[in-house]
Formats: C-alpha cells, structure tokens, sequence
C-alpha cells in the first residue's frame, strides 16, 4: 500500500509542474503604462517686428523722396532710355520672409526673420520690372527667377513719396498722382503734408468710367479703364484717392469705393 500511495503522490507531483510550464505566460507590464503622452508644443505664432521710430524725425517710417527716383534712374541706365519713360506700376511697404529681401542668391544662408522693406514695380518698353529694397539703403533690381513673394503687407509705415524731377510735367504719372492727393488730403485735415503717410500706390484698371467711385443715380461707360489707387494715412484713419490717366486724383468715399480689376 505505501508502495501505491508514493506512486500517487509523484504523478500528481508531475502533473503539477508539467501544468505549470505549459499555462500561458501573463503579460509583462509596460514601463509605460499609466502614463500620458506629454501634449505636442504650442508654438507662438509669428508677429511683424516691430519698426522702430527714429527719435529724429519719421526716417524710419518715410524713406527718402528720392528711393523710387533712384531705381527710375537705375533702370533708365540699364535699359537705355530716359528716365521719363519709366513708369511706376507698384509702390508698396511689405514685409520680406528673411532677410534675403525677396531675392536670395543661390547657395547662399539667410537668417528666417521677418524683415520689413519695399517693393517697387517699374514699367519700361512693355516690361515690368522688380525692385525690393529694405527699410535703409537703395533698392536692387530682383531677377525674375530668383523674386519672392513678400510675407505679407506691412502696416503703417509709408512708402516711398518720390519728388517729380524739375522740368517734368508729371501730367498722369504716379508721382504727380501721390502728390496731388497728400496736398489735399492735407487741405481737408488742415495738417502739414509731411504728416500724410502713403500705404499703397498702384497703377490699376477700373471696372468702368466711374474710376471705382459712381455716383448714385448716374450712368458710366461700361469699358475698362486704366488709372490709379493711392491710399494714404492720417491720425489713424485711412483714405483711398482714386484717378484715371489723367486728371487730378480725387478721395472716395468708403461707401462708394469699388475694388479695381
């Protein structure tokens, strides 16, 4: 009988082990479990930088008269021509990307801040051309193929105001045009004209005859028209002058200013 009863006791002991080593093995705890994954970064968003004042006087904000001349005379000597023929198509405060100011060189690093500037479009023989500048220093006639897109317009400071030369008549240019406006954008707000600050100045085409202001009540000739958009700034508030190639520019009223093609 004691035979039997060891007999029992050792297969009941085999079985035991072989039941243990066969039972699926219970699953590892992670190191990670319990614990959440931190949240992804808020990243701020980009701002223009700010455009400091010139303790001096408005340098910063009102580059000299003569920027947009001086790239005239630059094109005129590349391109052989007076520069009379010259005309100005785009006259704009932007924002660069980099400090590349819209035209940077092959294999060439460039630090990734914004960089506040111009651009200035000229028209000669049929053909426009770019010239991107910043806040100091002349602008730089900009390739085509190696021309950016600024970021975005900037806000505020003026561009360029360039003086007509002696001796030109200025009849229908953008010179004449920006000027005509700051005189009596000046005359209405009783200020000095140095205190007008230009924000856009466009060679456009206008929809009709109205010039991108009718009238109520009266009727236009429904042809494209080319002229021009200039938008200038006072004590905060801005005001749209509207002309055609010719003739004095006159300020739109908000309610009545229509967009140009």
């Amino acid at each position: 009988m004691n035979g039997w009863r060891w007999f029992w006791i050792l297969g009941i002991g085999f079985l035991g082990v072989w039941w243990g080593a066969c039972a699926p093995a219970s699953p590892a705890v992670s190191p990670l479990e319990g614990f959440s994954p931190l949240p992804a970064p808020v990243l701020p968003t980009p701002t223009p930088p700010p455009v400091p004042a010139s303790p001096g006087g408005p340098s910063m904000e009102s580059p000299p008269g003569e920027t947009i001349e001086q790239a005239r005379r630059d094109l005129a000597g590349r391109l052989g021509v007076p520069a009379e023929e010259i005309r100005v198509v785009e006259a704009r405060a932007v924002l660069w990307p980099d400090t590349s100011l819209g035209c940077p060189e092959p294999d060439r690093a460039y630090a990734q801040v914004l960089t506040p500037g111009f651009r200035v479009v000229l028209e000669a023989q049929g053909r426009r051309y770019a010239y991107h500048g910043g806040l100091e220093g002349p602008l730089v006639l900009c390739p085509s193929e190696r021309a950016r897109e600024p970021a975005m317009e900037r806000p505020g400071p003026s561009i360029p105001m360039p003086t007509p030369a002696s001796g030109e008549s200025g009849e229908g240019s953008m010179e004449e045009i920006i000027e005509q406006a700051r005189r009596d954008l000046a005359g209405r707000l009783s200020v000095s004209v140095e205190e007008i600050r230009g924000v856009e100045a466009r060679a456009v085409t206008w929809p009709d005859s109205s010039l991108g202001c009718p009238e109520p009540g009266r009727l236009y000739l429904q042809v494209l028209t080319p002229g021009y958009r200039v938008v200038l700034e006072a004590r905060g508030q801005r005001y749209a002058y509207h002309a055609g190639r010719q003739g004095p520019p006159f300020l739109c009223p908000p309610d009545r200013a229509k967009e140009p093609y």
